[in-house]
């Protein structure tokens, strides 16, 4: 709404001058926030106040906090600003230390569906397939689904390719039944994979 778009356009500077170090709560919280806000200007002014506040982040993200950051992320469209925030993200991702969930992942590649085919976007791809691979826990057809389906603005690129090579034990797996939204979104999000 323009009210939301208002409000963020005040935010902007507050953050910009929020002088407090961020944890990884912070900034996953705040990113999760925006993700029902599109791709307007004061989003975008928002993401490009964020990113010194994530760059000079010290604390440990958790895998939650990984999949939020990222999730926040799923309609800003593929901005410069949006592409910031993911740069700025992949050292907080390769840091993170235990295992993702199943929702964690599908969070993470969920997120990531208006992204497009960018450096930032491999990077995050890159960066996220060790957890990806190390995940133990069993995924339903939903997980599968999403996230299958936020890969589908990310090309066909190495990246992409090593993260769907990482999702097929997980799938391979699955014993959930799926439903038919299930399978559509699953071979929706492959349209771009190559």
């Amino acid at each position: 709404s323009q009210e939301a778009r208002d409000v963020l356009a005040a935010l902007a500077p507050h953050i910009q001058k929020c002088t407090e170090a961020f944890k990884g709560q912070t900034v996953s919280n705040s990113l999760y926030g925006l993700r029902r806000c599109g791709g307007s200007q004061e989003v975008r002014a928002v993401l490009a106040t964020l990113v010194p506040h994530i760059q000079k982040c010290t604390d440990a993200f958790a895998g939650h906090n990984v999949s939020n950051s990222i999730y926040g992320l799923q309609r800003c469209g593929d901005s410069q600003e949006a592409r910031d925030v993911l740069a700025a993200l992949v050292p907080h991702i390769q840091k993170c230390e235990g295992a993702f969930t199943r929702q964690s992942v599908s969070n993470s590649l969920h997120g990531l569906q208006r992204c497009g085919d960018s450096q930032e976007a491999r990077d995050v791809l890159a960066a996220l397939a060790p957890h990806i691979q190390k995940c133990t826990e069993a995924f339903k057809g939903q997980t599968v689904s999403n996230s299958l389906y936020g890969l589908r603005r990310c090309g066909g690129s190495q990246e992409v390719r090593a993260v769907l090579a990482t999702l097929v034990p997980h799938i391979q797996k699955c014993t959930d039944a799926f439903a038919g939204h299930n399978v559509s979104n699953s071979i929706y999000g492959l349209q771009r994979c190559g």
